[in-house]
């Protein structure tokens, strides 16, 4: 069986058959393989013997073995290997097919050279470059092309879809780094021309040639059905209204006034344009109806045969209307109440359209059901809102209309809706979406009118800038756009029903189409010690200045060139902070507000940290406490080690008989001559009747009795308890600390003198060398005779006597007053 394929390929390529070991079957090699080039065709004819029906045929460039082509496919296509579905022969011999990239050219070529295509065909194009020649780049129509290099001197192109070419063709152009080496011209033709006959047939034949082939077009028509009608002249308006305009124009061809013809116009007004069409015999004036007053217009006409129709004819020169003046439509009004009896009504600016000429004015009219009246007020036009005052409890109407040369329009009435203030209703969060507001509502049954949307700047006051939108009563939903919304502003938005009498609020909402970051930081910063403790407390910035919603406050302690995070407060209502364990420092805290956009640019205040009034009140009495605790505890041991030198009684080595008793003093004489001798007049205790020593003599013991109740007796008529306790203090020596004419205790006996003076020397006898001091009714006798003696030791006295009380029985005796302290200094436990 014999097979063959023609093949594309581009001129100068060289072409080369591999052998392939894909696999080695039963089936035998094709053979008598023989490729028939035509390099001006560019195609390829193989043809070769083989039984079998399947082939597989690969195509290389020589020199880079490049594959061309590579395909399976039955006979008679494209095949040059035979196999089978489960073997396969061995690859055929090569084949070469020469081109003209041989090294023995001398010059630079380009393939191929002057083809000529039909518009829209995609070619290759081949450039060999003549031995040691550099190569730069291809250029098809001043563009430069990406290159494909084939082998070591040849590069190619391929252009897709040619578009025409000029007069002269297409060229193609292939460089060096310094010239241009080769090129080649193409030419992509396409059909295009138009013929003229003076006499008109009805069957008539077209043919065309040109180098790409010939061809031929038969068509039939009647004349009445291919016309192309002449432009219609002395275009004109014979009337022109506010609504509408009347056109006329003529023919100049007389054949024409009997033609069915459809004529179209177009108008054009502030970038605005319609067409419109009409249809008659020998159209030659048409009526434009809906047009807007106080319009400029531009017309053009163009007709064409209505049956058999063909195409448009030609355009008339354009003619220029202008509509007159009618009366405005009605204003859109809203009335905005700020106060329970204070308010404006706003009314919107009438666009071109709606002012239907140049307004000069607007009349204000406003009515009660007390007053059935109305009372007018001319505004001129630049204004569009009117304060109103309810001067009682009934609602009022107010009427808008506007005014141009043509009139008044009809009036726009509303009813004042009842005041409102915010912290009267329930107020929603609303959050913007994409600068825009998206609301709904649950319909009313009342809103027989509809609906109304107004949003206003929140807080402001004055001349505020109030918007709103009316929605129909089938609607209870709507979307403020962005483009009436300002990033950054609170609005307050709110919902009305609209019905015969005075507007019903709905529903109303706070929020931003857009949060941005506070303008201004946090007002008021201050800080406080208390302590160790800093209080910060301040103010969120102003409402116009928040610019979001603030969603808390973040506290830093400013630490040299950055921020430390100390705190971050999620409830905007709490604006005051507690830093806590602050040492004695400076220190620098900033506090700034944040909305969903971010932080604001914070507040600073710094405080040093110093030792308050208390603690430093705390300090001087707890240091010097503590410093007198425990120099009482340095003296308290030393004395301790020291305590023998301390509690030694002081010898006497002789008694003064001269001054053996204690007589009472008056108060005024004691305080004179013992000034320094401290009486406890806050003391519970009763008093201690004051005595001194009198010298008594011998035989003078009845004076001396007499002596003592007479100071017994003015001691009582003094401030002086009647009845004390008093210690006895033994005698010491003259020499002592205490002899002399030092203080004795009180001793009167009933034996004298002499009796009290053996006595008195047998105790100091036993104390042998104990000449130490020992003070008042801390010391105790060590001899019975003491023992039996200092029984009388706090023993109460008489009022009228200033003898002691001696007990009769040594048993009955008060043992001696024992204190911690006293213990302490005498060793024991």
């Amino acid at each position: 069986m014999q097979g063959w394929v023609a093949l594309a390929l581009l001129l100068g390529l060289g072409v080369k058959r591999s052998l392939g070991q894909n696999g080695v079957g039963e089936l035998p090699v094709p053979r008598g393989l023989i490729p028939i080039p035509d390099l001006r065709a560019q195609t390829l004819s193989l043809t070769w013997q083989s039984e079998s029906s399947l082939f597989d045929l690969e195509i290389f460039h020589t020199e880079l073995m490049n594959v061309v082509l590579n395909v399976s496919a039955l006979t008679p296509l494209h095949l040059t290997i035979a196999r089978n579905q489960q073997s396969f022969s061995q690859w055929s011999p090569l084949e070469t097919i020469p081109g003209s990239d041989i090294p023995e050219r001398s010059e630079s070529n380009m393939f191929p050279q002057d083809k000529v295509v039909p518009v829209g065909s995609n070619m290759s194009f081949c450039c060999i470059v003549k031995e040691k020649q550099d190569f730069k780049d291809i250029v098809y129509r001043g563009q430069e092309m990406s290159a494909t290099r084939l082998s070591r001197r040849t590069y190619a192109i391929t252009v897709t879809n040619q578009p025409p070419s000029g007069n002269t063709g297409t060229n193609v152009v292939c460089s060096s780094q310094l010239l241009i080496l080769t090129g080649a011209v193409v030419e992509c033709l396409e059909g295009k021309t138009r013929c003229t006959s003076k006499v008109w047939e009805e069957n008539w034949t077209l043919v065309a040639r040109n180098p790409l082939g010939t061809i031929q077009l038969t068509d039939s028509a009647r004349l009445a059905d291919r016309v192309h009608l002449l432009a219609p002249a002395n275009v004109t308006a014979v009337e022109v209204k506010a609504w509408s305009a009347t056109l006329q124009w003529s023919w100049s061809v007389a054949a024409y006034k009997k033609l069915e013809m459809v004529c179209q116009l177009q108008l054009f007004a502030h970038e605005l344009s319609s067409t419109r069409n009409y249809s008659g015999p020998g159209l030659t004036s048409v009526m434009l109806e809906n047009l807007w007053p106080d319009v400029d217009y531009t017309v053009t006409v163009r007709c064409g045969s209505k049956h058999g129709f063909w195409k448009w004819g030609d355009e008339s020169t354009p003619f220029r209307i202008h509509t007159k003046m009618d009366r405005p439509d009605a204003p859109d009004v809203w009335v905005w109440m700020d106060s329970s009896n204070t308010g404006r009504v706003f009314w919107k600016p009438l666009s071109v359209r709606k002012s239907h000429g140049a307004l000069n004015g607007y009349e204000v009219s406003q009515s009660s059901v007390e007053e059935d009246r109305w009372t007018p007020v001319s505004l001129p036009p630049g204004n569009f809102s009117y304060p109103i005052i309810l001067n009682n409890s009934t609602d009022i109407t107010v009427a808008v209309a506007a005014r141009n040369p043509a009139g008044l329009s009809q009036p726009s009435t509303v009813t004042t809706p009842a005041y409102r203030a915010d912290s009267q209703l329930s107020v929603s969060e609303l959050l913007g979406t994409n600068g825009s507001f998206d609301l709904s509502w649950e319909p009313n049954a009342n809103a027989s009118g509809g609906y109304v949307v107004e949003w206003v700047p929140t807080g402001c006051s004055g001349l505020c800038t109030i918007d709103w939108k009316k929605v129909p009563k089938s609607d209870s939903s709507f979307t403020v756009k962005s483009d009436s919304l300002v990033a950054g502003v609170r609005y307050t938005v709110s919902v009305y029903a609209l019905s015969t009498n005075a507007p019903m609020l709905l529903q109303r909402w706070k929020g931003y189409s857009q949060e941005m970051i506070p303008s201004q930081s946090v007002r008021e910063l201050s800080a406080n010690q208390t302590g160790s403790v800093v209080l910060l407390s301040w103010k969120a910035p102003e409402m116009k200045c928040q610019r979001g919603f603030i969603r808390g406050y973040t506290v830093y302690l400013a630490n040299a060139a950055h921020l430390d995070l100390i705190a971050n407060i999620s409830d905007p209502e709490v604006q005051l902070y507690r830093v806590k364990g602050l040492s004695l420092n400076l220190y620098k805290f900033v506090v700034k507000a944040y909305t969903s956009a971010g932080e604001d640019a914070g507040s600073t205040v710094d405080i040093k940290m110093e030792m308050d009034t208390a603690d430093m009140l705390f300090v001087g009495i707890l240091v010097p406490l503590g410093t007198m605790f425990c120099c009482l505890i340095l003296i308290s041991i030393c004395c301790y080690k020291k305590r023998d030198c301390l509690v030694h009684i002081v010898d006497s080595p002789e008694w003064d008989f001269t001054k053996e008793g204690l007589f009472p003093v008056p108060e005024e004489e004691e305080e004179s001559e013992n000034d320094n001798i401290e009486v406890d007049t806050d003391s519970d205790e009763p008093a201690l009747l004051r005595y001194y020593n009198q010298v008594v003599g011998d035989g003078s013991h009845s004076n001396h009795i007499s002596d003592s109740s007479g100071s017994s007796t003015a001691s009582v008529g003094s401030t002086q308890t009647e009845i004390t306790y008093a210690g006895i203090q033994s005698p010491t020596s003259s020499q002592g600390a205490c002899g002399g004419g030092g203080y004795r205790p009180q001793m009167q006996s009933v034996t004298g003198p002499a009796e009290l003076q053996n006595e008195f020397e047998a105790d100091f006898q036993d104390d042998g060398l104990n000449t130490g001091y020992k003070p008042q009714c801390s010391w105790q006798l060590d001899s019975p005779e003491a023992e039996n003696f200092s029984g009388s030791l706090g023993s109460p006295t008489s009022v009228t006597s200033s003898q002691f009380l001696i007990p009769e029985s040594s048993e009955e005796k008060p043992q001696p007053s024992n204190t911690w302290f006293h213990n302490f200094l005498s060793g024991k436990s």
